[in-house]
Protein backbone atom coordinates (compact mmCIF):
# COMPACT_ATOMS: atom_id res chain seq x y z
CA UNK A 1 0.00 0.00 0.00
CA UNK A 2 3.05 2.32 0.37
CA UNK A 3 4.11 1.73 -3.26
CA UNK A 4 0.36 2.68 -3.84
CA UNK A 5 0.43 6.17 -1.19
CA UNK A 6 3.89 7.12 -2.76
CA UNK A 7 2.83 6.59 -6.73
CA UNK A 8 -0.57 9.05 -6.09
CA UNK A 9 1.54 11.27 -4.79
CA UNK A 10 4.66 11.68 -7.15
CA UNK A 11 2.26 11.18 -10.23
CA UNK A 12 -0.50 13.88 -9.63
CA UNK A 13 0.80 17.32 -10.52
CA UNK A 14 0.31 17.26 -14.40
CA UNK A 15 -1.87 15.47 -16.95
CA UNK A 16 0.85 13.00 -18.59
CA UNK A 17 1.76 11.96 -15.04
CA UNK A 18 -1.91 11.18 -13.74
CA UNK A 19 -2.41 8.92 -17.38
CA UNK A 20 0.09 7.14 -16.06
CA UNK A 21 -1.07 6.79 -12.45
CA UNK A 22 -4.82 6.04 -14.09
CA UNK A 23 -2.85 2.99 -16.13
CA UNK A 24 -1.30 1.82 -11.90
CA UNK A 25 -4.07 2.26 -9.83
CA UNK A 26 -6.36 -0.11 -12.66
CA UNK A 27 -3.77 -2.41 -13.20
CA UNK A 28 -3.06 -2.61 -8.93
CA UNK A 29 -6.78 -3.06 -8.20
CA UNK A 30 -6.16 -6.36 -6.96
CA UNK A 31 -3.89 -4.94 -4.65
CA UNK A 32 -6.72 -2.92 -3.44
CA UNK A 33 -9.12 -5.21 -2.71
CA UNK A 34 -6.68 -7.43 -0.39
CA UNK A 35 -5.69 -4.30 1.46
CA UNK A 36 -8.64 -2.73 1.29
CA UNK A 37 -8.67 -2.01 5.38
CA UNK A 38 -5.36 0.51 4.40
CA UNK A 39 -7.10 2.38 1.73
CA UNK A 40 -8.13 5.27 4.62
CA UNK A 41 -4.67 5.25 6.27
CA UNK A 42 -3.80 6.42 2.42
CA UNK A 43 -6.35 9.06 2.24
CA UNK A 44 -5.75 10.36 5.74
CA UNK A 45 -2.08 11.38 3.87
CA UNK A 46 -3.69 12.32 0.55
CA UNK A 47 -4.78 15.83 -0.21
CA UNK A 48 -7.74 15.89 -2.18
CA UNK A 49 -6.64 19.36 -4.01
CA UNK A 50 -3.09 18.09 -4.75
CA UNK A 51 -4.16 14.30 -5.93
CA UNK A 52 -7.38 14.88 -7.17
CA UNK A 53 -7.49 11.80 -9.42
CA UNK A 54 -5.61 9.70 -6.73
CA UNK A 55 -7.82 10.49 -3.91
CA UNK A 56 -10.89 10.00 -6.66
CA UNK A 57 -10.19 6.67 -7.81
CA UNK A 58 -9.86 5.25 -4.07
CA UNK A 59 -13.21 7.13 -3.00
CA UNK A 60 -14.80 5.23 -6.18
CA UNK A 61 -13.19 1.98 -5.41
CA UNK A 62 -14.81 2.18 -1.88
CA UNK A 63 -18.08 3.19 -3.08
CA UNK A 64 -18.00 0.48 -5.29
CA UNK A 65 -16.81 -2.37 -2.80
CA UNK A 66 -19.28 -1.52 -0.16
CA UNK A 67 -17.53 -1.67 2.67
CA UNK A 68 -17.14 1.59 4.49
CA UNK A 69 -18.17 3.30 7.68
CA UNK A 70 -20.76 5.85 6.94
CA UNK A 71 -19.83 8.48 9.17
CA UNK A 72 -15.37 8.18 7.52
CA UNK A 73 -16.79 8.00 4.08
CA UNK A 74 -19.11 11.19 4.42
CA UNK A 75 -16.37 13.22 5.48
CA UNK A 76 -14.29 12.27 3.19
CA UNK A 77 -16.55 12.73 -0.03
CA UNK A 78 -17.47 16.11 1.56
CA UNK A 79 -13.62 16.96 1.84
CA UNK A 80 -13.36 15.70 -1.54
CA UNK A 81 -16.11 18.06 -3.16
CA UNK A 82 -14.90 21.10 -1.77
CA UNK A 83 -11.23 21.00 -2.47
CA UNK A 84 -10.63 18.76 -5.60
CA UNK A 85 -9.32 20.01 -9.07
CA UNK A 86 -11.60 20.49 -11.46
CA UNK A 87 -9.23 20.15 -14.01
CA UNK A 88 -8.46 16.15 -12.66
CA UNK A 89 -11.85 15.28 -11.47
CA UNK A 90 -13.16 15.71 -15.26
CA UNK A 91 -10.19 12.89 -16.26
CA UNK A 92 -13.13 10.78 -14.90
CA UNK A 93 -16.38 12.53 -13.86
CA UNK A 94 -18.07 8.56 -14.28
CA UNK A 95 -16.23 8.09 -10.80
CA UNK A 96 -17.40 11.54 -9.24
CA UNK A 97 -20.80 10.77 -10.45
CA UNK A 98 -20.28 6.92 -8.71
CA UNK A 99 -18.62 8.75 -5.17
CA UNK A 100 -22.12 11.33 -5.12
CA UNK A 101 -24.33 8.93 -5.83
CA UNK A 102 -23.12 6.68 -2.60
CA UNK A 103 -22.63 9.54 -0.63
CA UNK A 104 -26.17 10.52 -1.09
CA UNK A 105 -27.58 6.66 -0.30
CA UNK A 106 -25.26 6.78 2.76
CA UNK A 107 -26.93 10.03 3.82
CA UNK A 108 -30.20 8.63 3.29
CA UNK A 109 -29.67 5.37 5.11
CA UNK A 110 -28.40 7.49 8.30
CA UNK A 111 -31.42 9.44 8.04
CA UNK A 112 -29.19 12.61 7.49
CA UNK A 113 -30.40 13.90 4.10
CA UNK A 114 -29.92 17.24 5.18
CA UNK A 115 -26.39 16.56 5.41
CA UNK A 116 -25.88 15.74 2.01
CA UNK A 117 -27.88 19.16 0.40
CA UNK A 118 -24.81 21.91 0.14
CA UNK A 119 -22.07 19.38 -0.96
CA UNK A 120 -24.13 17.81 -3.66
CA UNK A 121 -25.48 21.86 -4.56
CA UNK A 122 -21.50 22.17 -4.56
CA UNK A 123 -20.96 19.38 -6.69
CA UNK A 124 -23.59 20.49 -9.47
CA UNK A 125 -21.49 24.18 -9.63
CA UNK A 126 -17.94 22.54 -9.76
CA UNK A 127 -18.90 20.69 -12.58
CA UNK A 128 -21.65 21.81 -14.78
CA UNK A 129 -21.17 24.64 -16.95
CA UNK A 130 -24.22 27.38 -17.39
CA UNK A 131 -27.64 25.59 -18.65
CA UNK A 132 -26.19 21.80 -17.98
CA UNK A 133 -27.86 19.05 -16.27
CA UNK A 134 -25.82 16.76 -14.19
CA UNK A 135 -25.90 13.48 -11.98
CA UNK A 136 -25.76 16.07 -9.41
CA UNK A 137 -28.78 17.56 -10.00
CA UNK A 138 -31.00 14.56 -9.15
CA UNK A 139 -28.93 13.75 -6.18
CA UNK A 140 -28.68 17.28 -4.95
CA UNK A 141 -33.39 17.30 -5.73
CA UNK A 142 -33.43 13.40 -4.09
CA UNK A 143 -32.01 15.07 -0.85
CA UNK A 144 -34.08 18.00 -0.56
CA UNK A 145 -37.28 15.81 -1.35
CA UNK A 146 -35.85 13.72 1.54
CA UNK A 147 -35.03 16.61 3.95
CA UNK A 148 -38.13 18.26 3.02
CA UNK A 149 -36.43 21.31 1.83
CA UNK A 150 -38.65 21.50 -0.80
CA UNK A 151 -37.71 25.65 -2.16
CA UNK A 152 -34.26 24.55 -1.21
CA UNK A 153 -34.43 22.79 -4.61
CA UNK A 154 -35.86 25.56 -6.80
CA UNK A 155 -32.69 26.98 -6.97
CA UNK A 156 -31.86 24.17 -9.28
CA UNK A 157 -35.14 23.55 -10.58
CA UNK A 158 -35.78 27.00 -11.53
CA UNK A 159 -32.75 27.53 -13.16
CA UNK A 160 -34.22 25.89 -16.55
CA UNK A 161 -30.92 23.52 -17.08
CA UNK A 162 -31.38 21.89 -20.62
CA UNK A 163 -27.97 20.99 -22.00
CA UNK A 164 -26.20 17.67 -21.57
CA UNK A 165 -22.40 17.32 -22.12
CA UNK A 166 -21.27 13.47 -21.02
CA UNK A 167 -18.06 14.09 -21.53
CA UNK A 168 -17.89 16.91 -18.85
CA UNK A 169 -20.19 15.31 -16.51
CA UNK A 170 -20.26 11.99 -16.63
CA UNK A 171 -24.58 11.97 -16.85
CA UNK A 172 -26.16 9.06 -18.18
CA UNK A 173 -30.27 8.99 -19.70
CA UNK A 174 -31.61 8.30 -16.56
CA UNK A 175 -30.03 10.77 -14.85
CA UNK A 176 -32.18 13.38 -16.42
CA UNK A 177 -35.26 10.99 -16.66
CA UNK A 178 -35.06 11.39 -12.62
CA UNK A 179 -33.57 14.82 -12.21
CA UNK A 180 -36.90 16.09 -13.67
CA UNK A 181 -39.12 13.09 -12.11
CA UNK A 182 -38.24 14.84 -8.64
CA UNK A 183 -38.32 18.03 -9.80
CA UNK A 184 -41.96 16.98 -10.46
CA UNK A 185 -41.90 15.55 -6.83
CA UNK A 186 -40.84 18.84 -5.47
CA UNK A 187 -43.05 20.87 -7.47
CA UNK A 188 -46.12 18.99 -6.21
CA UNK A 189 -45.18 19.18 -3.00
CA UNK A 190 -45.08 23.01 -3.03
CA UNK A 191 -48.56 22.86 -4.98
CA UNK A 192 -46.98 24.34 -8.37
CA UNK A 193 -48.65 21.81 -10.30
CA UNK A 194 -48.19 23.90 -13.23
CA UNK A 195 -44.68 23.43 -13.46
CA UNK A 196 -45.18 19.66 -11.89
CA UNK A 197 -46.52 19.15 -15.05
CA UNK A 198 -43.97 19.86 -17.62
CA UNK A 199 -41.71 17.95 -15.35
CA UNK A 200 -43.03 14.89 -15.26
CA UNK A 201 -44.49 15.57 -19.44
CA UNK A 202 -40.27 15.84 -19.73
CA UNK A 203 -39.96 12.54 -18.31
CA UNK A 204 -42.53 10.64 -20.41
CA UNK A 205 -41.30 12.45 -23.47
CA UNK A 206 -37.94 11.96 -23.15
CA UNK A 207 -36.89 9.52 -25.95
CA UNK A 208 -36.69 6.13 -25.52
CA UNK A 209 -36.87 2.00 -26.30
CA UNK A 210 -38.61 0.78 -23.85
CA UNK A 211 -41.34 1.88 -21.33
CA UNK A 212 -39.24 2.29 -17.63
CA UNK A 213 -40.50 2.23 -14.34
CA UNK A 214 -39.48 5.87 -14.03
CA UNK A 215 -41.55 6.87 -16.52
CA UNK A 216 -44.51 4.68 -15.55
CA UNK A 217 -44.01 6.27 -12.50
CA UNK A 218 -44.49 10.09 -14.02
CA UNK A 219 -47.03 9.16 -15.89
CA UNK A 220 -49.13 7.93 -13.59
CA UNK A 221 -48.08 11.82 -11.43
CA UNK A 222 -48.37 13.54 -14.85
CA UNK A 223 -52.44 12.38 -14.84
CA UNK A 224 -53.12 13.58 -11.30
CA UNK A 225 -50.95 17.27 -11.07
CA UNK A 226 -52.71 18.05 -14.40
CA UNK A 227 -56.28 17.26 -13.40
CA UNK A 228 -55.30 19.30 -10.68
CA UNK A 229 -53.97 21.72 -12.53
CA UNK A 230 -56.64 22.94 -14.91
CA UNK A 231 -58.90 19.97 -15.21
CA UNK A 232 -57.62 17.60 -18.20
CA UNK A 233 -54.88 16.21 -19.54
CA UNK A 234 -53.06 16.92 -22.30
CA UNK A 235 -52.59 14.86 -25.20
CA UNK A 236 -48.59 13.34 -24.94
CA UNK A 237 -49.09 11.70 -28.71
CA UNK A 238 -47.00 14.70 -30.17
CA UNK A 239 -44.25 14.11 -27.67
CA UNK A 240 -44.00 10.31 -27.67
CA UNK A 241 -46.07 8.72 -30.54
CA UNK A 242 -49.26 6.95 -30.75
CA UNK A 243 -47.38 3.48 -29.97
CA UNK A 244 -45.67 4.46 -26.74
CA UNK A 245 -48.67 6.45 -25.39
CA UNK A 246 -51.00 3.03 -25.85
CA UNK A 247 -48.65 1.14 -24.07
CA UNK A 248 -48.06 3.14 -20.81
CA UNK A 249 -52.09 3.81 -20.59
CA UNK A 250 -52.56 0.34 -21.08
CA UNK A 251 -50.03 -0.05 -18.34
CA UNK A 252 -51.70 2.58 -16.18
CA UNK A 253 -55.09 1.19 -16.36
CA UNK A 254 -56.59 2.67 -12.68
CA UNK A 255 -56.15 5.72 -13.86
CA UNK A 256 -57.44 5.91 -16.73
CA UNK A 257 -60.28 4.78 -14.81
CA UNK A 258 -59.76 8.02 -13.18
CA UNK A 259 -59.59 10.15 -15.63
CA UNK A 260 -63.14 8.92 -16.88
CA UNK A 261 -64.60 9.20 -13.65
CA UNK A 262 -63.56 12.73 -12.81
CA UNK A 263 -65.01 13.83 -16.49
CA UNK A 264 -68.18 12.62 -15.41
CA UNK A 265 -67.91 15.80 -12.60
CA UNK A 266 -69.91 13.14 -10.23
CA UNK A 267 -69.05 12.97 -6.57
CA UNK A 268 -70.02 9.50 -6.50
CA UNK A 269 -68.36 8.41 -9.54
CA UNK A 270 -64.98 9.52 -8.44
CA UNK A 271 -65.81 8.06 -4.80
CA UNK A 272 -66.33 4.54 -6.49
CA UNK A 273 -63.40 4.41 -8.87
CA UNK A 274 -61.21 5.54 -5.60
CA UNK A 275 -62.72 2.88 -3.53
CA UNK A 276 -62.23 -0.03 -6.39
CA UNK A 277 -58.65 0.80 -6.92
CA UNK A 278 -57.33 1.78 -3.32
CA UNK A 279 -55.15 -0.09 -3.00
CA UNK A 280 -53.54 0.85 -6.26
CA UNK A 281 -53.02 4.35 -5.30
CA UNK A 282 -51.37 3.71 -1.76
CA UNK A 283 -48.78 1.29 -3.16
CA UNK A 284 -48.03 3.99 -5.80
CA UNK A 285 -47.74 6.72 -3.10
CA UNK A 286 -50.76 8.55 -4.74
CA UNK A 287 -53.72 8.30 -2.19
CA UNK A 288 -52.78 11.78 -1.05
CA UNK A 289 -53.00 13.40 -4.70
CA UNK A 290 -56.03 11.29 -5.31
CA UNK A 291 -57.72 13.09 -2.02
CA UNK A 292 -56.85 16.37 -3.06
CA UNK A 293 -58.47 15.88 -6.23
CA UNK A 294 -61.44 14.94 -4.83
CA UNK A 295 -61.67 18.35 -3.08
CA UNK A 296 -60.80 19.74 -6.32
CA UNK A 297 -63.20 18.53 -7.83
CA UNK A 298 -66.27 19.94 -5.54
CA UNK A 299 -64.17 23.31 -6.38
CA UNK A 300 -64.46 22.91 -9.78
CA UNK A 301 -68.00 22.11 -10.02
CA UNK A 302 -68.54 25.45 -7.94
CA UNK A 303 -66.53 26.57 -10.65
CA UNK A 304 -68.38 25.91 -13.52
CA UNK A 305 -72.03 27.03 -11.67
CA UNK A 306 -70.18 30.26 -12.44
CA UNK A 307 -70.12 29.76 -16.17
CA UNK A 308 -74.05 29.19 -15.97
CA UNK A 309 -75.62 31.08 -13.41
CA UNK A 310 -75.18 35.13 -12.62
CA UNK A 311 -76.26 34.07 -8.94
CA UNK A 312 -77.22 30.97 -6.59
CA UNK A 313 -78.01 30.26 -3.19
CA UNK A 314 -75.56 28.89 -0.81
CA UNK A 315 -78.16 26.13 -0.37
CA UNK A 316 -78.37 25.28 -4.08
CA UNK A 317 -74.78 25.08 -4.84
CA UNK A 318 -74.44 22.85 -1.97
CA UNK A 319 -77.33 20.37 -3.38
CA UNK A 320 -75.25 20.94 -6.85
CA UNK A 321 -72.49 19.47 -5.70
CA UNK A 322 -73.33 17.32 -2.91
CA UNK A 323 -71.83 19.53 -0.17
CA UNK A 324 -72.68 20.95 3.25
CA UNK A 325 -73.88 24.51 3.18
CA UNK A 326 -71.40 25.45 5.81
CA UNK A 327 -68.80 23.95 3.55
CA UNK A 328 -69.56 25.62 0.23
CA UNK A 329 -69.60 28.90 1.68
CA UNK A 330 -65.56 28.25 3.34
CA UNK A 331 -64.99 26.76 0.25
CA UNK A 332 -65.99 29.59 -1.65
CA UNK A 333 -64.18 32.19 0.31
CA UNK A 334 -61.25 30.54 0.18
CA UNK A 335 -61.71 30.33 -4.19
CA UNK A 336 -62.67 33.77 -4.03
CA UNK A 337 -59.20 34.64 -2.42
CA UNK A 338 -57.24 32.37 -4.48
CA UNK A 339 -58.84 34.21 -7.39
CA UNK A 340 -60.44 30.79 -8.55
CA UNK A 341 -63.73 32.46 -8.87
CA UNK A 342 -65.08 36.13 -9.00
CA UNK A 343 -67.97 36.61 -6.74
CA UNK A 344 -69.24 38.36 -3.87
CA UNK A 345 -71.40 36.90 -0.96
CA UNK A 346 -74.43 38.02 0.49
CA UNK A 347 -74.09 36.61 4.06
CA UNK A 348 -78.02 38.39 4.67
CA UNK A 349 -79.73 36.30 2.13
CA UNK A 350 -77.33 33.19 1.45
CA UNK A 351 -76.78 34.41 -2.29
CA UNK A 352 -74.07 34.42 -4.50
CA UNK A 353 -73.50 36.91 -7.05
CA UNK A 354 -71.10 35.79 -9.72
CA UNK A 355 -68.61 38.14 -11.82
CA UNK A 356 -66.19 38.17 -14.79
CA UNK A 357 -62.78 38.16 -14.33
CA UNK A 358 -61.62 42.17 -14.00
CA UNK A 359 -58.23 41.37 -14.87
CA UNK A 360 -56.72 42.99 -17.60
CA UNK A 361 -53.16 41.03 -17.93
CA UNK A 362 -51.60 44.59 -18.27
CA UNK A 363 -49.76 44.71 -14.64
CA UNK A 364 -45.76 44.47 -14.12
CA UNK A 365 -45.77 41.17 -13.01
CA UNK A 366 -48.00 39.90 -15.91
CA UNK A 367 -45.20 42.25 -18.74
CA UNK A 368 -42.33 40.63 -16.40
CA UNK A 369 -43.52 36.78 -16.79
CA UNK A 370 -43.86 37.28 -20.57
CA UNK A 371 -40.47 39.25 -20.97
CA UNK A 372 -38.51 35.91 -18.98
CA UNK A 373 -40.20 33.56 -21.10
CA UNK A 374 -39.45 35.21 -24.23
CA UNK A 375 -35.91 35.20 -22.72
CA UNK A 376 -35.76 31.67 -22.15
CA UNK A 377 -37.35 30.97 -25.12
CA UNK A 378 -34.74 32.56 -27.55
CA UNK A 379 -31.73 30.96 -25.43
CA UNK A 380 -33.42 27.42 -25.86
CA UNK A 381 -33.52 28.65 -29.44
CA UNK A 382 -29.96 29.29 -29.75
CA UNK A 383 -29.03 25.84 -28.22
CA UNK A 384 -31.16 24.10 -30.36
CA UNK A 385 -29.39 25.36 -33.02
CA UNK A 386 -26.00 24.96 -32.12
CA UNK A 387 -27.02 21.29 -31.72
CA UNK A 388 -28.34 20.86 -35.31
CA UNK A 389 -25.16 22.43 -36.16
CA UNK A 390 -23.06 19.74 -34.52
CA UNK A 391 -25.21 16.97 -35.60
CA UNK A 392 -25.51 17.85 -39.41
CA UNK A 393 -21.52 18.48 -39.52
CA UNK A 394 -20.55 15.67 -37.95
CA UNK A 395 -18.42 13.20 -39.86
CA UNK A 396 -20.92 10.29 -39.12
CA UNK A 397 -24.58 12.29 -39.87
CA UNK A 398 -22.17 13.18 -43.53
CA UNK A 399 -21.31 9.47 -44.49
CA UNK A 400 -25.18 8.46 -43.64
CA UNK A 401 -26.35 11.20 -45.79
CA UNK A 402 -24.42 10.54 -48.83
CA UNK A 403 -25.24 6.03 -48.44
CA UNK A 404 -28.89 7.13 -48.64
CA UNK A 405 -28.44 9.30 -51.23
CA UNK A 406 -26.29 6.22 -52.97
CA UNK A 407 -29.06 4.01 -52.35
CA UNK A 408 -32.21 6.10 -53.11
CA UNK A 409 -33.23 5.49 -50.03
CA UNK A 410 -32.22 9.70 -48.74
CA UNK A 411 -34.38 10.82 -45.40
CA UNK A 412 -35.89 7.32 -45.19
CA UNK A 413 -37.15 6.89 -41.16
CA UNK A 414 -35.27 3.73 -40.52
CA UNK A 415 -31.92 5.64 -41.56
CA UNK A 416 -32.14 8.14 -38.75
CA UNK A 417 -33.17 5.58 -36.35
CA UNK A 418 -30.30 3.75 -36.73
CA UNK A 419 -27.79 6.18 -36.12
CA UNK A 420 -26.05 6.57 -33.08
CA UNK A 421 -25.94 10.06 -31.33
CA UNK A 422 -22.65 11.88 -32.63
CA UNK A 423 -23.22 14.74 -29.92
CA UNK A 424 -23.33 12.19 -26.74
CA UNK A 425 -26.05 13.76 -25.43
CA UNK A 426 -28.39 10.46 -25.35
CA UNK A 427 -30.75 12.06 -28.19
CA UNK A 428 -31.03 10.11 -31.42
CA UNK A 429 -32.78 11.40 -34.49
Amino acid sequence: MNKILNVIQNHSSNEDDVKKLVAFLNDNQEALHKYYDGIDQILDQLNAKSHTYGYMFLLSFKAVVGKLEPVIFIEQTINFISTCNLKFLRMDPKKFRLICKKFLEICIEIRQPMRAIKPLRSAVYKIAAEDQITPQHYMFTLACIKARCYKTALSLLDSNPFSVDPSRTGIESVDIRLFFYYGGIVYTALKNFKQAQESFLNVISFPAYITSEIMLEAYKKFILVSLLYNGNIPSITKFSGTGFTRNIKQRCQPYEDMINSYNTHSIDDFKTCIAIHNEEFVKDNNLGLVKQLLHSLTNENISRLTKTYLTLSLKNIGEKTKTKQEEVEQRILKMIRKNQIHAQINQKDGMISFHESPNEYNTTSTIKYLDNNIYSTINLFKSVRTLDETITTSQQYIQKMVQSEKSGRFGHPSDFELMDDPTGTGFRG
